[in-house]
């Protein structure tokens, strides 16, 4: 938001960078990474605050994981 002086244009270009950060896991997911990454935009743009995103984050990454080890036992 800082660059672009809008609220909406920095979500989108934050969500952008946030999915081709992880375009290493393939297109499809990348994308979808991305719409996460606006999500969380909007997210922190209401709370005026990072930290409820980044909680969402890590509780996802870290349920993600538990969850795939279970699977596979």
């Amino acid at each position: 938001m800082a660059l672009t002086k809008s609220a909406p244009a920095g979500i989108l270009l934050s969500a952008a960078a946030f999915g081709a950060a992880h375009m290493y896991q393939g297109f499809r997911r990348a994308t979808l990474i991305g719409l996460l990454g606006a999500m969380l935009g909007i997210l922190a743009y209401w709370r005026r605050s990072v930290r409820p995103g980044m909680i969402a984050h890590a509780w996802q990454d870290s349920l993600g994981g538990v969850v795939s080890g279970v699977v596979r036992h």
